[in-house]
């Protein structure tokens, strides 16, 4: 996602922000080694929740963000009154419960 006002004063440093998970991980794992190659260097910071980082990235903190799909991130910015946009499309890991003790939730007690 992409605003604006910039986070990062050095325009070789990009300043991302994501959920901790595995968001953080194609970044730190995938993207960032990628750009440092490249000459970036990439702070990221990971949040706890799905609510600060579009107000982050819209007040200008953050460069960018990965943690949403797109319906996600069209929904929140129309509610919210923000410019945001999407930038580059990555892939949405999906979220599940997985346990080693338990072959279904139906055998999970209330």
């Amino acid at each position: 996602m992409a605003t604006s006002a910039s986070a990062a004063k050095d325009p070789k440093e990009i300043v991302i922000g994501t959920s901790a998970g595995p968001y953080a991980d194609q970044i730190k794992l995938g993207i960032k080694p990628i750009l440092e190659k490249q000459g970036y260097k990439i702070k990221l910071i990971e949040f706890n929740d799905y609510i600060q980082p579009n107000f982050a990235l819209a007040e200008g903190s953050l460069d960018a963000n990965v943690f949403q799909h797109i319906v996600y991130l069209t929904k929140f910015a129309t509610e919210h009154k923000l410019a945001l946009t999407d930038l580059v499309t990555i892939p949405t890991a999906p979220i599940a419960i997985y346990s080693k003790k338990h072959k279904s939730l139906a055998k999970v007690k209330d």
